[in-house]
């Protein structure tokens, strides 16, 4: 029997196909946790769902590669580290660690890959500079910069609420945006919001 999925993207049930040509390997990527506290109850309902999402694929016969990505730098994560007048990764660090212990208490099986969000700044960086170039991101008033979904094409924005404010006091545009870096940052290059040449 052939495993069927609901995708979000084009709103149906749809029967799943690797894109792997050989039909035998799946990627699967799941946002991780934002390691600023513990994980609670309502966190982990997302992850128990990724870790039977991952093991229906098994037993369906793929030799899936499952990453997920530690959030280890944020707003909340900067205020504690102030705070507490330590460094970023004795902060996280603590939080990180009591997060992979209770995925192996829930009897979750741990991710192949689990990238750090501090590793890939320069990345990221980048991949923003070339979304506010092609006019999908732009910089707001406060330095944050935002994803333009209603730009983007192929996202289904129909189905979003509007906002009835379209200018917030940051100068973020739209409800139909979502943040891709939480200012100020600075861009290497200068783009149709009228970025500046700095690193951030």
């Amino acid at each position: 029997m052939s495993l069927k999925l609901f995708n979000t993207l084009s709103r149906a049930v749809q029967e799943f196909a690797p894109l792997d040509p050989g039909g035998k390997k799946a990627g699967m990527y799941c946002c991780g946790p934002t390691v600023y506290d513990f994980a609670h109850i309502g966190n982990w309902r997302t992850f128990v769902f990724a870790d039977l999402v991952r093991r229906t694929l098994e037993f369906s016969g793929y030799d899936v590669r499952h990453v997920m990505n530690i959030t280890d730098i944020e707003d909340k994560i900067i205020k504690g580290v102030r705070e507490n007048k330590t460094t970023l990764r004795e902060f996280t660090g603590k939080f990180e660690t009591a997060f992979l212990d209770d995925l192996k208490a829930l009897n979750c099986k741990e991710p192949h890959v689990k990238p750090r969000a501090t590793e890939y700044i320069a990345e990221i960086i980048a991949l923003i500079e070339k979304l506010v170039a092609r006019g999908i991101a732009y910089q707001a008033s406060d330095g944050s910069v935002y994803f333009s979904i209603t730009k983007y094409q192929a996202f289904p924005v129909t189905n979003m609420r509007r906002n009835p404010s379209p200018i917030s006091r940051s100068g973020r545009r739209a409800s139909r945006t979502m943040a891709t870096f939480s200012g100020p940052v600075r861009l290497a290059k200068a783009g149709p919001a009228g970025t500046s040449n700095a690193a951030p």
